[in-house]
C-alpha cells in the first residue's frame, strides 16, 4: 500500500509515507485505487499511463451506496508510448472494463445505457479526453462490398437487355451511370437509392411500368455476385470481440441477409435493417435510432461506417459519429466534410479508433 495525497503538509499516515503524486513514487506500481473528483480524473490517467501502472481502478461518482465502479488497463501500444508531461499523449489507448452495484441512474450520471448488468467498453484519450465507442453500424454496399466491381458490369448488362438502344443513353445519364466506363457516377441513384426509387428513375425508359422496373432490378440483384472489399470475414470477426456491430442499408432485408450468409458474415451483426424493415431508409436517422433502442448503446457511443453522403447525413441526424469508406463511388474530396474520418476501407477502423 502507498499512500498517495495531493495535500500539502501531509507527510504520512499511521507511520506510512505519503507521496504527493503519481510521478514522485519510487518504485514500480501494480494498481492505482482512485478515490478522487470525476474532473481528476483526466490528470490520475495521466500520470498512471506515465508512471506504466498495470491497473488503474476507481469509483466514477462519488456517491453512497456507489452506482458504478470502473477500472482499466493500458494497452500495449500505451505502454509503449512516452507521454509528454503535463498533457495526455493523443495516441495513448485504454480498454476499460465497467460493471456497476445498481442500474437505476447510470444514464444520467455517465451517459451509459440503464438495464445491463455489465458491458465491455472500449476507451480512448484524445486531446484530454476519454471518448468511448461500443457499437459500429456499417452499410453494405460500397462498404463490406466494393460497389463499382460489385454492380458496374450487372447495371451494364441490365441497361443493355431491358432498355431500348435509342433510349440507352439517356437512361444511363438518368441513373448516373457511365454505360461505356460500366462505372456509377457520383450522385446515382444507385449509390445509395432503394430498389423502387431506382425503378422510378429506370421505368420511363423502358417498355414497361414501374413494376416491371422494379422486377428487373431484383433479378439483377438477386443473382449479382458481391466483390468484398476486405477479408469481411476477418476484420468483422476482430471487431466483434470489442464492439456491437449492425449493419442499416437501403437494400430490402431479405436480399441484404442473403448476401450476408452467401459471405460468411451474418453472425457477425446483433441487427439488420434494410428499407423495408419498418423503419424508413437513409438518410433519415429512424433506422440507426432503431439500432440504438434495440441494443440499448447510446448513439453519441456508435460509429456509422458508410460511403456515401446519404450514410454520412444519417449518422449525423441520429447523433452518431459519422465515419466514411472511400470502397464506394464518392470520393474523399466529397465526404470530408461530413466525416470525422476518411478511410480507404473498413480494413483500416480497428486501427483507427485505437489510434
Amino acid at each position: 500500500m502507498i499512500p498517495v495525497n495531493p495535500l500539502p503538509g501531509l507527510a504520512e499516515i499511521r507511520g506510512i509515507k505519503v507521496y504527493p503524486g503519481l510521478a514522485a513514487i519510487d518504485r514500480p506500481v501494480d494498481m492505482v485505487e482512485v478515490f478522487r473528483r470525476p474532473e481528476d480524473l483526466m490528470g490520475v490517467g495521466r500520470e498512471a499511463i506515465e508512471i506504466r501502472a498495470k491497473v488503474l481502478w476507481g469509483q466514477a461518482v462519488r456517491r453512497t451506496p456507489p452506482r458504478l465502479s470502473w477500472c482499466f488497463r493500458p494497452s500495449p501500444a500505451a505502454s509503449s508510448l512516452t507521454c509528454t508531461p503535463g498533457a495526455v499523449h493523443a495516441n495513448c489507448t485504454l480498454s476499460g472494463f465497467f460493471s456497476w452495484h445498481s442500474a437505476s441512474q447510470i444514464h444520467d450520471d455517465m451517459g451509459i445505457p440503464s438495464g445491463i448488468s455489465q458491458t465491455t467498453l472500449k476507451l480512448r484519450i484524445r486531446k484530454g479526453q476519454i471518448v468511448t465507442v461500443e457499437a459500429i453500424i456499417f452499410d453494405k454496399d460500397g462498404t463490406l462490398f466494393d460497389f463499382q466491381r460489385s454492380w458496374g458490369a450487372v447495371m451494364a448488362e441490365l441497361l443493355a437487355s431491358s432498355v431500348p438502344t435509342d433510349r440507352l443513353e439517356s437512361a444511363a445519364f438518368a441513373l448516373g451511370f457511365d454505360f461505356e466506363q460500366t462505372r456509377f457516377l457520383p450522385g446515382s441513384v444507385a449509390v445509395a437509392g432503394t430498389s423502387n426509387e431506382m425503378a422510378r428513375v429506370l421505368a420511363p425508359y423502358m417498355q414497361g411500368g414501374e413494376q416491371e422496373a422494379l422486377h428487373v432490378i431484383d433479378a439483377m440483384s438477386n443473382r449479382t455476385p458481391m466483390v468484398p472489399t476486405v477479408d469481411l470475414m476477418s476484420c468483422l470477426d476482430g471487431l466483434r470481440l470489442e464492439y456491437v456491430l449492425g449493419l442499416v442499408t437501403n437494400d430490402s432485408e431479405a436480399r441484404s441477409r442473403c448476401q450476408l450468409e452467401a459471405a460468411g458474415i451474418a453472425d457477425c451483426f446483433a441487427f439488420l435493417a434494410g428499407c423495408d424493415s419498418g423503419h424508413g431508409s437513409k438518410p433519415a436517422p429512424d433506422p440507426l435510432l432503431a439500432f440504438a433502442k434495440a441494443t440499448s448503446i447510446a448513439p453519441e457511443r456508435t460509429l456509422m461506417v458508410g460511403d456515401s453522403q446519404v450514410d454520412l447525413m444519417a449518422a449525423k441526424a441520429a447523433g452518431m459519429r459519422p465515419i466514411a469508406v472511400l470502397t464506394g463511388v464518392a470520393g474523399a474530396e466529397e465526404l470530408t466534410h461530413d466525416a470525422e474520418v476518411v478511410l480507404s476501407d473498413i480494413g483500416q477502423l480497428a486501427d483507427w479508433i485505437a489510434d
